[in-house]
């Protein structure tokens, strides 16, 4: 198993290398060794264009190859400024002129005024201003953060590509604002996008008094495990909670892949089984 100290510091080195210049490094989300892009990395330049180690499954590049890419472009700055930088020229000495024979001249017999005006100085020459110093370029773009917030029917869109199926977003919006109305909970989480959702509602029962029922909790693909449906329970346990409820159940069917191990990693445990019959079942 590799050192977490030594991978966190190689991981500061080339985010610091990308940063100097003037790109983000992006590394994988996975957390464990052998699943996806575990280990890998990407490259996006200040305006958040793909540069390398992108692809179609998620991050390709090595530390080993960012490293060397970055290393590449900095030896070609390097080498494009010496090209750049005329040789200063070798300062020769003039020829020495032969001294010419000085004939001694007779001395005036009236000698000439002195000017009654000293001439004015020359005017120095303005110096040249230096240039600017190239701008730096710009910071990268900070990560987006997770909020855990109250949904609103604007949120319908998200909800329903979520859920999927045939209801739409016009009969998921009708759907949150009445649910709202009976004060269930509707949480959602929110990272520069709605990538997850959960429903719960409070009922009292004459046997354990007031309760609280999770019957709903999805989290976009791309977003599972990283912690999102833990804060997403844990939030909506909370709302139950201020709502007098001393006991939260979550139904069996939440669309969670292995949902039970999931509820019971948040120390969920089963307690019974759950019958349902469609309401026209009953009709005769």
């Amino acid at each position: 198993m590799a050192d977490p100290d030594r991978a966190k510091e190689e991981d500061e080195t080339l985010r610091e290398m990308a940063r100097h210049r003037g790109f983000k490094l992006v590394k994988s989300r996975r957390r464990k060794p052998g699943v996806g892009d575990y280990g890998r990395y990407g490259l996006s330049d200040s305006a958040g264009k793909q540069v390398l180690g992108f692809g179609a499954k998620g991050l390709t590049a090595t530390g080993e190859e960012i490293a060397a890419f970055l290393r590449k472009g900095e030896l070609s700055a390097w080498g494009a400024s010496v090209d750049a930088t005329p040789a200063r020229p070798i300062a020769r000495k003039p020829a020495s002129k032969p001294e010419a024979e000085t004939i001694p001249q007779p001395e005036p017999a009236i000698r000439p005024r002195r000017a009654g005006r000293r001439t004015a100085p020359a005017t120095p020459e303005p110096r040249e201003k230096p240039e600017p110093a190239p701008a730096a370029p710009p910071p990268p773009s900070p990560e987006p953060t997770l909020a855990i917030r109250k949904a609103t029917k604007n949120d319908a869109d998200a909800i329903a590509a979520l859920i999927g199926g045939a209801d739409d977003s016009e009969v998921i919006g009708a759907r949150i604002t009445e649910a709202l109305r009976a004060k269930a909970v509707i949480l959602v989480a929110d990272r520069d996008g709605v990538i997850g959702v959960v429903v719960g509602s409070a009922f009292t029962t004459l046997q354990s008094g007031r309760i609280g029922r999770l019957s709903l909790i999805l989290v976009s693909r791309n977003e599972q495990r990283q912690g999102v449906g833990r804060l997403l329970v844990d939030a909506a346990q909370a709302a139950l909670t201020k709502q007098g409820c001393a006991l939260v159940e979550a139904v069996s069917d939440i669309a969670i892949r292995n949902a039970h191990a999931f509820f019971r990693k948040l120390g969920f445990e089963q307690a019974s089984y759950r019958f349902t019959r469609a309401g026209d079942a009953f009709r005769g």
